[in-house]
């Protein structure tokens, strides 16, 4: 998830008000139905059959370039998308089978489009970091391979994650089995500043010690210029054991240091008795060209339990903590948002901010049965709660340093056969909430609940949610189930299934006037036969790009799909 920046943020629509429209016109020469964007599609993706597309990087200039790949780094397919849907090529590097190359990414830095790839040299062991740059228009190599970084003993994981995209701490039971933290096993990772002119790519050695309550991690960074200048490189070893630390991400800012978001344990204390308090704070550590050592910030968290976090670096330079939080640890899901603006060029050490739900926000599109279950737990726990909620976007105006957050309720839940051999994952994307936070006043002065149910089973394809911003209108995406077109608020959403077919769904919120957000059907996936992942759109130029699949569980063959707002 990837920090927006907006030069006028007005309002996010109050919980409460009346019912979504479907804002929907036929069209007389296809299935599509959309009064906001023009719905093109390019022509099919020659890809090798073995080929998926990977991921869609945005053109400055419009468009995007799509990014294949087969096995690990062995083929790479470089697919050049023009703006215009004109034509789609395909250009096919072949890479030694003998030296394949790993963490095979691609990313767009210093206004380049870059290859990011390692090697490991047979005999030495060692694993070579390579920068490359791609021509965007023909996607050719253009220039010598630059070698950044050369070290051994690179092991994946290391960063924890929950979830899909948001960051989970002391996760509780779920019905049918337990929440599952996962843990992300990539060789590297990268992080781009907000003016795109630094690159920091990072990596985790393997533990010296494999008790993770006697080894410390080893965490090593390459910061590079726009000209593939290595400023700094460093190996760091972590202040405190894996046990009693959690390491969840990485930035760098415009000067090129780095900042490290992490979870330290006070003790080893993992259970927690009633009425008992955090055994935790979040900790930043600054990592600097200069800097022998990582400088530790710790951030207050009061008396709460985290519940998700997320850390972005602004363009005016600050660090930007959001996160969720309860005040009883056996309450599940979150009760409040919280917020810290960190300034590190001045050493202000920022103070967080923690705001409570209201609880009315999730009295809409409820059954009776459940508002009463909710509103009994409100007086048991002392705390109204909704469930456990995803960071999807976070938009942040640095003038006036209003954020507004864009979040999910999502939650996974695996259950073991009796034999043990069996693992099922139950994938549960429900409601979306829009929060408007007035960093002045403190408090959320706008919030809105987006109604839907998201089910897949040992699946995933086209479930989740994605936004874009167009000035001072907000749109929501995402694949929902045709009965939900005209849903009210005393209704519950019905659910859609992952890979049954559905309708692409839009809904706008305008921010200027405050208006109703309007529900709107982009097209039918089933009378189309093509199928897309929401959560892979990508903002290019003014246009919307995603790549469409005609078999539900996302196979080929691919096109890709350009959405342009209308006049």
């Amino acid at each position: 998830m990837k920090l927006r920046s907006l030069s006028l943020l007005l309002f996010v629509i109050q919980t409460g008000i009346s019912s979504l429209h479907l804002a929907a016109q036929s069209n007389t020469q296809s299935n599509i139905q959309n009064e906001y964007f023009d719905i093109l599609f390019g022509n099919e993706l020659k890809l090798d059959r073995m080929q998926r597309p990977m991921e869609l990087v945005p053109r400055p200039d419009g468009g995007v370039v799509i990014h294949s790949s087969k096995g690990w780094g062995k083929d790479m397919a470089i697919d050049i998308v023009k703006s215009d849907f004109e034509q789609n090529s395909t250009l096919v590097y072949k890479i030694d089978q003998d030296a394949p190359r790993r963490s095979n990414k691609l990313l767009y830095f210093g206004k380049k489009f870059i290859w990011v790839n390692s090697l490991k040299e047979k005999k030495t062991d060692a694993d070579n970091l390579f920068l490359r740059e791609i021509n965007s228009e023909t996607g050719e190599f253009q220039g010598d391979e630059i070698l950044i970084n050369k070290t051994k003993d690179v092991t994946g994981g290391g960063i924890e994650v929950g979830g899909d995209w948001g960051l989970f701490s002391d996760l509780g039971s779920g019905a049918g089995g337990m929440y599952m933290t996962l843990v992300k096993t990539e060789r590297y990772y990268c992080s781009v500043s907000p003016d795109s002119t630094k690159l920091a790519v990072y990596y985790r050695k393997r533990p010296v010690k494999k008790l993770n309550k006697l080894n410390k991690d080893v965490w090593g960074f390459v910061v590079v210029d726009d000209q593939f200048n290595v400023l700094w490189t460093r190996e760091v070893e972590m202040p405190q054991t894996e046990f009693m630390m959690k390491f969840y991400e990485a930035e760098v800012n415009n000067d090129g240091t780095v900042f490290c978001l992490t979870q330290v344990y006070k003790d080893d204390i993992r259970k927690y008795k009633k009425g008992a308090k955090p055994n935790y704070n979040i900790t930043i550590l600054e990592i600097g060209q200069n800097d022998k050592k990582p400088k530790p910030k710790v951030i207050s968290m009061e008396d709460v339990f985290l519940r998700a976090i997320s850390m972005h670096i602004t363009d005016n330079d600050q660090v930007l903590l959001t996160g969720t939080y309860v005040k009883n640890h056996k309450v599940s899901g979150a009760s409040g948002v919280f917020y810290n603006l960190l300034d590190f060029n001045s050493r202000k050490a920022g103070e967080s901010k923690f705001i409570e739900f209201d609880p009315e926000l999730d009295a809409s599109y409820e059954s009776p049965k459940y508002i009463k279950q909710q509103q009994k737990s409100y007086k048991k726990n002392g705390e109204p709660h909704i469930p456990n909620l995803c960071f999807r976007e976070v938009y942040f105006d640095p003038e006036t340093e209003e954020i507004t957050l864009l979040l999910e309720a999502y939650r996974m839940v695996t259950v073991i056969s009796n034999n043990g051999r069996t693992v099922t994952y139950h994938f549960y994307y429900d409601d979306i909430y829009v929060l408007r936070i007035d960093t002045d006043k403190q408090e959320i002065t706008r919030s809105y609940k987006i109604p839907k149910r998201q089910y897949g089973r040992n699946v995933m394809a086209d479930l989740g949610v994605s936004s874009a911003m167009y000035g001072d209108k907000l749109f929501v995406f995402f694949i929902d189930n045709k009965k939900n077109l005209e849903i009210q608020p005393d209704m519950e959403p019905a659910t859609h299934t992952a890979g049954a077919g559905g309708y692409l769904t839009g809904v706008l919120i305008d921010l200027d006037k405050a208006s109703e957000p309007q529900r709107f059907l982009m097209f039918d996936s089933r009378k189309e036969k093509l199928h897309c992942d929401p959560t892979r759109f990508v903002y290019s130029n003014g246009d919307i790009y995603g790549i469409t699949y005609e078999k539900a569980a996302g196979g080929g063959p691919y096109r890709p799909l350009r959405l342009s707002l209308k006049d």
